[in-house]
């Protein structure tokens, strides 16, 4: 009897190495370094995380975005897999406020880097009918990188956080374990919700005597809702309510200050 083989695509990037550093016995992994040599392979499992979130890149230079997706698509063509788990984004959806599972985002509208995203999700379905797509808000835990709460951490940029600003942030710890319990109960597009926090309040009551930016600055919203709450241990319409998700960046905040300040 052949083995199990499972293959993770991004491991060396922010939820990718958070997948990787959990107990999933990936047998192959992938980087933009080798992921040529995917090419032909046969797997059970895939799991990407592979497609790079730097929001401003993408929009910035939209044909280089979506020529770094088109390479994956063009390699994946070759690939076969039992099953396929794809990470995407909550900027799938241009106005990303009460939106569910239920509510297709119009494919062609919004920024390059939810369109983009939207279509390989596209693609995705229709290569792979056993397929897994997870929609990830803001995210935060070790190795964090960007966003507003990097910002705060190492004092960056912070003249420029708006605090009317309204965040949904997911404890990316958590990937590894939720994806499992996605694949297990069969669902094939799921939003991972967590009830929204307003960065003003993060800013006051977990950096006190940091001065942020005004609130004339732009500023987003996000609302992104699920039909799948208690599948992650939620309820109503979110996986983790605000007061659970606010200790979880409390808790982050902690350890990273005890950790000399390294995100």
């Amino acid at each position: 009897m052949q083995s199990k083989r499972d293959a993770l695509i991004g491991y060396t990037g922010f939820v990718g190495d958070t997948i990787n550093r959990s107990d999933w016995p990936f047998a192959a992994r992938f980087n933009s370094a080798n992921i040529e040599t995917m090419r032909g392979e046969r797997f059970d499992t895939v799991v990407c995380a592979g497609v790079y979130a730097e929001k401003w890149k993408a929009n910035r230079a939209p044909d280089a975005d979506w020529s770094s997706i088109q390479r994956l698509i063009d390699i994946l063509d070759t690939v076969s897999a039992n099953r396929f788990v794809l990470i995407s984004t909550i900027d799938v959806y241009p106005t990303p406020l009460n939106v569910t599972e239920d509510d297709l985002p119009p494919r062609g509208a919004g920024e390059p880097y939810g369109r983009h995203r939207l279509e390989l999700e596209y693609w995705i379905a229709n290569k792979f009918p056993r397929h897994h797509i997870l929609r990830l808000p803001a995210l935060f835990g070790p190795g964090l990188k960007k966003n507003a709460i990097f910002d705060l951490l190492v004092g960056n940029l912070v003249d420029r956080i708006n605090p009317n600003g309204v965040y949904q942030w997911y404890p990316v710890a958590r990937i590894a374990a939720d994806i499992r319990r996605v694949i297990d109960a069969d669902v094939r597009l799921i939003n991972i919700a967590v009830e929204a926090l307003r960065t003003g309040d993060i800013a006051e009551q977990l950096f006190p005597g940091v001065a942020i930016g005004s609130p004339d600055l732009p500023v987003a919203r996000y609302d992104m809702r699920t039909r799948h709450a208690a599948l992650l241990g939620g309820r109503g319409d979110y996986h983790m309510d605000a007061s659970n998700a606010f200790a979880e960046l409390s808790s982050y905040v902690s350890a990273v200050r005890l950790n000399g300040g390294k995100p």
